[in-house]
């Protein structure tokens, strides 16, 4: 004997549709959970992006600056180096006072006397008291303002010296006396001229000479 469903069909269908809508209704509220977590995670994840790039800029900020602090401490350093090399280059050079020993060993008597004697450093003019100096042989007189100095000059420790020679020859022997003396690398003979407005002609000359200054003295 079969069994007999007294149940109405209506009332299975709506309890099945009650059950197929709770059922729905948890899907979607766990579905929107999901979405309303992953909302949440991906608004965490974009904050936390955000300040790593922030942190990043400000590292790449302070790198720069970093970066361009080093470049100018590097061009310090650069010119500190060159003004050390040059005032070393200065401290190792022969002393103004002491070029009067050179020159004056190179003087053998009264046949050459100077008229201007100007005392350079590697591109810096010394502009010491101007003063007069008898040393026996000749007589130093400043004479009115020093004219500059040739260009391949400006870079050499050097003098420059216009004076009168008694004739050429003691004006050679002057100039070969001079080549003799360590502390001299060389000697330009920049003009020459016979001046016959004294009673005796004499030369007028005009020296460059280059220091050595390798040579302590």
């Amino acid at each position: 004997m079969s069994d007999i469903d007294l149940i109405p069909q209506a009332y299975h269908t709506r309890r099945w549709q009650s059950r197929w809508i709770v059922y729905t209704a948890i899907s979607l509220a766990g579905l929107i959970g999901i979405l309303v977590s992953g909302s949440f995670a991906i608004d965490a994840a974009t904050d936390y992006a955000r300040t790593n790039v922030a942190a990043l800029q400000r590292q790449q900020m302070i790198t720069a600056q970093q970066r361009a602090d080093l470049e100018k401490l590097g061009s310090e350093k650069a010119d500190l180096e060159g003004q050390f090399r040059l005032l070393s280059g200065l401290r190792s050079g022969a002393a103004a006072e002491k070029m009067f020993v050179t020159i004056d060993r190179a003087l053998t008597g009264d046949d050459v006397w100077f008229l201007k004697w100007q005392f350079q450093r590697a591109g810096v003019v010394v502009d010491g008291e101007a003063r007069t100096v008898n040393t026996g042989y000749f007589i130093v007189v400043p004479d009115g303002v020093d004219q500059a100095a040739a260009d391949d000059l400006r870079v050499q420790t050097h003098m420059t010296i216009q004076g009168q020679a008694r004739d050429h020859s003691a004006l050679s022997g002057f100039v070969r006396r001079l080549f003799e003396q360590t502390e001299i690398d060389d000697v330009r003979i920049r003009r020459t001229s016979l001046n016959r407005s004294t009673q005796s002609s004499v030369v007028d000359f005009d020296l460059a000479i280059v220091l050595n200054t390798e040579v302590a003295i």
